[in-house]
């Protein structure tokens, strides 16, 4: 006969919660560097922001450096549920719900800052929506999940 106890411990759909946070945080890595590349290559930077060119937008240096934030803001805030997640404590529960929430709200807004560069707006306007409706589709799932798991109340209780 199982106790009230179990199951608990960083297995079942946790392990794969884990493997995810690990993930973010080298998603957010490659993206954040990618814009920091980008923003220290001036010549690449200032063609593109030269009137006459195929993808010319002033405002590339704006949506770059608004997007390195919040991907910064991001993986800070990722990094400190990974601690709590790893480390079991009590409000890795709080944190993994309000990251499952924040995560499609920042490709919402992600997606609105680049709409103010044509070029990427008439590529993407597909995208933009199925990646919303995906995203949004998960955070109902895993913040279900979160909220209800016998395994996750019993596991988070440093």
């Amino acid at each position: 006969m199982k106790s009230l106890e179990e199951p608990k411990g960083i297995g079942g759909w946790l392990g794969l919660v884990a493997i995810h946070i690990i993930i973010w945080i080298i998603l957010l890595l490659i993206a954040l560097f990618q814009n920091i590349a980008f923003l220290t290559d001036v010549q690449t930077l200032s063609t593109l922001m030269t009137v006459g060119h195929p993808y010319f937008s002033p405002y590339w240096a704006s949506v770059i450096t608004a997007q390195a934030t919040i991907q910064t803001l991001l993986l800070v805030f990722t990094c400190v549920t990974a601690y709590a997640f790893f480390k079991k404590k009590r409000e890795a529960k709080k944190y993994m719900i309000v990251l499952y929430v924040v995560l499609p709200l920042s490709t919402v807004i992600y997606n609105l800052i680049e709409t103010i560069i044509p070029f990427i707006a008439a590529e993407s306007s597909s995208k933009i929506y199925s990646d919303m409706i995906s995203q949004g589709i998960t955070s109902i799932i895993w913040v279900t999940y979160f909220m209800r798991s016998r395994r996750v109340n019993n596991t988070f209780v440093n």
